[in-house]
């Protein structure tokens, strides 16, 4: 993949206006972190919300950028928005991708004006790792997503070494889970990586 600095679109799709209850076009960004602007807009992003995460997404990104031709192993950490028809972004996510794409860190915008981001967010990265990895994977899942990852996205739980909660989902499940955003959404995950 060549970057020149600007973001990447990944995946349209669609998300829920919860004032309006219309369907709207949505599009997932990756961020290669190859050159200091992908930073910046990362900067940008996390500077204008109260994101949860938006500092440590920030700080890996910036440690991407800063080792990116050194340790070639953080070539394996991906960074991700997904942003609304008006260029707003909604969604942050952060994957460490081997064999399976792993989520690290997943956040969606606070004020809760969209429904089914996160679960869109997801549904790209499931159609990602459908074409080319084993799986999906969720360590570490925070106690208050539980319920998220369980009952709205159907995941199927199990535990690691040490008892923390992890989610696997294996590539017939991620068909599934993809179909089921489409329906939700009324769209389709419309994959634009080559």
């Amino acid at each position: 993949m060549i970057s020149f600095g600007a973001k990447i679109p990944i995946a349209k799709c669609k998300i829920q206006n919860r004032k309006t209850g219309k369907f709207e076009n949505a599009t997932v960004y990756e961020y290669t972190c190859a050159d200091k602007s992908d930073v910046e807009k990362i900067k940008r992003i996390t500077s204008k919300q109260d994101w949860e995460f938006g500092f440590d997404i920030l700080n890996d990104a910036s440690w991407k950028n800063f080792v990116f031709e050194t340790d070639k192993s953080w070539h394996n950490n991906h960074f991700y928005s997904i942003e609304n028809n008006r260029r707003k972004t909604i969604g942050l996510c952060e994957t460490v991708e081997r064999d399976s794409i792993a989520v690290e860190l997943l956040e969606t915008q606070k004020d809760k004006l969209y429904r089914f981001v996160g679960q869109t967010m997801l549904a790209a990265l499931a159609n990602k790792a459908f074409s080319g990895f084993n799986s999906l994977i969720i360590p570490n899942a925070l106690p208050k997503a539980l319920d998220f990852y369980k009952k709205t996205c159907g995941f199927k739980r199990k535990f690691n070494n040490d008892d923390e909660v992890v989610f696997f989902v294996d590539k017939p499940q991620l068909q599934d889970f993809i179909k089921q955003t489409e329906q939700r959404t009324n769209g389709a995950i419309i994959s634009l990586s080559v």
